[in-house]
């Protein structure tokens, strides 16, 4: 038996009440209702960081996809340019040719023939090709500009380690004298 001293209590030890001579289990039913608490909290613990998990996927998802959206936008917008700059450069090369022939059909029936003389199917084609060209050069010309700073990055880090070398040197050389 142990009674309220400074002895500290192990949970094989019984205590005494103050209130009269009853033996109290510290380890009884009291620990049954803490364990009991400490799982619930883990599962609503685990519960909650599933929630917030799930609730991050979602906005990283949604992120992604108006992302993607906009890089769609911005190649067809890139290849809607450069069809209209091309059909103006079509269309002064046919000015500086000087006036049309009498016997020949205006400019909108000539592109409208040509339009009908190559199939949908084919233009599709031909317009995916330079929007995927434009991508691609996009992306080695970042490539190649990440290159660029890194190498820019490394050169100003030696330059600085060769000029603190060489401060060190001449303060050493100055100690010395």
């Amino acid at each position: 038996m142990v009674s309220a001293s400074s002895t500290p209590l192990h949970a094989d030890d019984d205590v005494k009440s103050p209130a009269g001579d009853q033996e109290t289990d510290v380890t009884g039913t009291s620990q049954v209702g803490v364990a009991k608490m400490d799982e619930r909290v883990e599962n609503t613990a685990a519960e909650a960081a599933t929630k917030i998990q799930a609730s991050y996927r979602g906005f990283k998802s949604r992120q992604d996809i108006k992302a993607a959206n906009t890089a769609a936008s911005k190649i067809q917008a890139g290849f809607r340019g450069y069809k209209v700059r091309k059909q103006l450069r079509e269309n002064n090369i046919d000015n500086k040719n000087g006036p049309r022939s009498q016997g020949s059909r205006p400019q909108s029936a000539n592109q409208n023939a040509e339009a009908k003389e190559i199939p949908a199917g084919d233009i599709e084609e031909r317009s995916a090709t330079k929007i995927q060209a434009s991508v691609r050069g996009y992306l080695v010309r970042k490539k190649r500009q990440t290159e660029r700073d890194a190498a820019v990055k490394i050169q100003a880090g030696f330059r600085g380690y060769k000029a603190r070398r060489d401060v060190k040197a001449r303060r050493q050389q100055q100690q010395n004298k």
